[in-house]
């Protein structure tokens, strides 16, 4: 039995490990990806998904998008302590490449290896029911999670942005780098277009041509975790000092911020719909 002394040394310690849990784009942001990827989907693989994610028929629809469904694998995290490393990959700030035997460390793994450990479940038929949609709903999250920079890179131990503290301009309260990237940005944009998170969702697919689609669904989750990580490197952390108090950000970092997240929110949806049309939209066996 743990004394006075032992369990306030519990409490604090289990509070700051909660603290810098690395969730990624917030409730939002996750519904938009998933909004994105249902309006690429093949008609079969539009049949398959649903078909998987609505098990009572008399049920409401639910849908990719669903609040339940997108943020499912962080709701699990508390009880499911070992998919934590699912969700990030800490490729270091100065790394020249993503290198898997130094970045996603056996036996848990990375994003990197959870999103081809799921596709596999998802493909394979023969795979149980429950444990096909358990795979879809983590492929629907961790598409998303790939397409965070701060989901991709940590900067000298600073757990993905989680030890910088930032402020906007007149605004006296700091808040994490990390948070910044994975909330506040994806708000912004919703007030800013006047919109509720479903009809942004449309107008970012909306605004997706054919050549950024084409130049977009290549890769794979390998590369994308790259491509954020240099936009970690470049612009998330650019003029952000390693140590020292939150720094106050300028007006054209925030707008250029605000520029790139909705970006990645959009290659995210794109590449999480060609993820799953690749593996069910196929002729049956």
């Amino acid at each position: 039995m743990m004394n006075c002394i032992q369990q306030s040394v519990f409490i604090v310690v289990a509070w700051w490990v909660g603290a810098l849990a690395t969730y990624a784009w917030g409730p939002e942001g996750h519904m938009i990806v998933g909004r994105i990827a249902e309006q690429q989907l093949t008609p079969r693989t539009a049949l398959e998904v649903q078909a998987l994610l609505n098990t009572a028929p008399t049920s409401p629809l639910v849908t990719m998008a669903n609040f339940n469904i997108v943020n499912w694998a962080d709701e699990i995290r508390p009880t499911h302590p070992e998919t934590a490393p699912w969700h990030f990959v800490d490729i270091p700030f100065d790394a020249t490449h993503y290198a898997p035997e130094r970045d996603c460390h056996a036996p848990e793994g990375c994003i990197i290896t959870a999103i081809e450990k799921f596709r596999l479940q998802l493909a394979d038929l023969h795979t149980n029911r429950a444990t096909r949609t358990e795979a879809l709903k983590y492929l629907i999250h961790f598409v998303g999670d790939i397409h965070v920079p701060l989901h991709c890179a940590e900067r000298y131990g600073d757990k993905g942005g989680n030890m910088v503290w930032v402020r906007e301009p007149n605004d006296v309260k700091a808040t994490r780098l990390h948070a910044f990237w994975d909330e506040t940005l994806v708000e912004k944009n919703i007030k800013n277009r006047r919109m509720d998170v479903m009809a942004y969702a449309d107008s970012l697919n909306r605004a997706i041509s054919a050549t950024q689609a084409k130049a977009w669904c290549t890769g794979n989750p390998a590369n994308w975790a790259w491509e954020a990580h240099l936009l970690a490197v470049k612009e998330v952390y650019a003029g952000i000092p390693v140590h020292g108090k939150a720094v106050t950000l300028d007006a054209a970092y925030i707008t250029r911020s605000q520029r790139i997240v909705a970006e990645q929110l959009s290659k995210a949806g794109l590449r999480l719909a060609q993820v799953l049309n690749e593996v069910c939209d196929r002729p049956n066996p």
